[in-house]
Parts: C-alpha cells; structure tokens; sequence
C-alpha cells in the first residue's frame, strides 16, 4: 500500500480523471485506448531533454537519459502481461484462430509474425500498477516530448500498450509504424543489452521518405545493415522514436521479451488508424478469423 501511494502522486498529476479524453475500447469498457491529454504546466524544459530531443529530430531515436520507471511496477506489470497474454490466446483459440501460425487482428491482440503479439491492456491491470507505468513513463518523458511539438500544442496520448515476444521468435521485417507527428515511447519490462535482442533502428531514415520502402529490400550483409543501431536500455528505462524511424525487434531467443509502448501525438491532427480494428476477440466468429 506505501508503494502505491508514493508512486499514486506523480501518476495523479500525470493521468488526472478528469482529463481522460477519447473512447474506451469497444470490448472492453476499462480498456484504455486513447489515455489522456499531456499534463499542463509540469515537466519544465531542461538541458538534457534538449539534447535527447535534437538527437531524435538528427537520428529518430534516443534513449531518455537517467529515465527509470520504479522496478517493482516493472516487475507487477512484466507479471500481469504474460497472464493476460495467456488470457487473450485463449480467447483467439476459441474464435477459430491458429494462435502461433497464423495472422490476426483484433481490439485486444493483434498477431503479424510468428511468436510475437502486440495487446492492449485494461487500465487497471496488476490493480493499477499498468496505469502508473504508463504515468510514469508520460510523465518522466514529457521534458523531451514538449521539444518535440509543433509550435503552440501540447503533446497528448493516443495509445499504450505491449508489445511481446517469445523464445524463438525471429527477427520482424524493418518498418516505420505510420505518419508523422507521433512518437513512440518504449519501455522495456526486462534489461535489454546493446546490439542483442531488443529493438534495431536505422539512424535517419525518418528524414528520408523512401526508408520505409527501401526497408522491405535489406537484407542480411547490405551496407545500410552497418547503420542500424539497437540500443541497450535498463528496465523501466525509457526509448523515445519518431513513427517514421525504420526499424525491427530483433531475434528472440531464449526468454519472453515484454516492451511497454505508449504513442504520444505532437500535432493536433496525427493519430495512428493502423493498429487495432474493432473487433473483439471475444465476439468474434470463425468465418471472420478465417478471413485474416
């Protein structure tokens, strides 16, 4: 109970109810999707989130420099995803889906390589420890992301949730995740060492529109296969790219690798229509599964 009270202040003022804004998931009414409005008047500019935030515009990424979400709401959250995970194959296992084998897309879970699942979590997940990581992170990035934002808005945030993958998982193809005006901020669950399993980005290629088409031709051994970084981050530490930065998860291979994402527009008019169609595991038909 201490724990939770020391952190609840710093994620009140982070994620006030009376600033939630959006809708709640469709399955799931205590589902957070759009999260809430960035919080006014904290977060004051420093030099480092000046720093962190030209090396995002120059490279289009950057770990958040001394970040550091509290380790036992780690450790509660890292928990209640692979409960939940389990949780929610069940529920694709039952509407018709090959869990492992086959691609699928639904409010809660989405499946688009072997062994890795991208899913929302209820707000009040691990009795709100996935609420407070979320605060946290917002709230400790929040410096950076004001640098980040168009002249005279304020960020806000669009979406969280985790991403995971397990034993054996082999590396995603290079990527952007959409348009411009909106950053991810990663939080990983466990430590990830430099250059090993966690996430590859290629430096710069948020400044260049043909990246992400040029992405879908690298290859093993290609001379742009000598740019890409993967940067080491602690758990609970926090990795801030633009949308548009190329890059992959990396080969899994022998633990479960559960990263936190929260997406945070910078302009009033970007938001992410990609990710998460409406329909509901839990309601969902065979014929519908069949189709994905």
């Amino acid at each position: 109970a201490a724990r939770r009270g020391a952190t609840a202040t710093s994620a009140t003022r982070a994620l006030r109810e009376d600033e939630i804004s959006g809708a709640r998931a469709h399955a799931d009414p205590a589902m957070l999707v759009l999260a809430v409005r960035a919080p006014l008047g904290l977060a004051l500019t420093t030099p480092a989130a000046v720093d962190t935030a030209h090396s995002i515009k120059a490279e289009g990424f950057a770990v958040v420099p001394e970040a550091r979400v509290p380790a036992s709401i780690v450790a509660d959250v890292r928990s209640a995803v692979s409960t939940r995970l389990e949780e929610l194959l069940a529920l694709a296992d039952a509407a018709g889906a090959d869990v492992l084998e086959q691609q699928y897309s639904f409010n809660e879970i989405c499946h688009r390589k072997r062994l890795r699942w991208d899913m929302r979590l209820p707000e009040d997940t691990a009795n709100g420890a996935w609420r407070e990581l979320t605060a946290s992170a917002v709230e400790q990035a929040m410096p950076v992301l004001r640098e980040l934002c168009d002249e005279g808005h304020d960020p806000s945030v669009r979406m969280a949730g985790v991403v995971v993958s397990r034993p054996g998982a082999g590396p995603q193809s290079f990527h952007a995740d959409g348009g411009p005006g909106l950053f991810n901020i990663f939080v990983p669950l466990v430590d990830v060492e430099p250059e090993a399993d966690g996430t590859q980005y290629w430096p710069k290629s948020h400044l260049d529109p043909r990246a992400p088409d040029l992405a879908l031709e690298l290859k093993e051994g290609d001379a742009a296969m000598e740019e890409m970084v993967s940067p080491g981050c602690a758990a609970g530490g926090l990795i801030c790219f633009d949308y548009t930065c190329v890059h992959r998860g990396r080969a899994n291979g022998d633990r479960e690798r559960p990263v936190a994402y929260i997406v945070v527009a910078t302009s009033p008019d970007a938001v992410d229509k990609v990710n998460f169609p409406p329909t509901s595991v839990a309601d969902a038909e065979p014929h519908v599964t069949e189709t994905m």
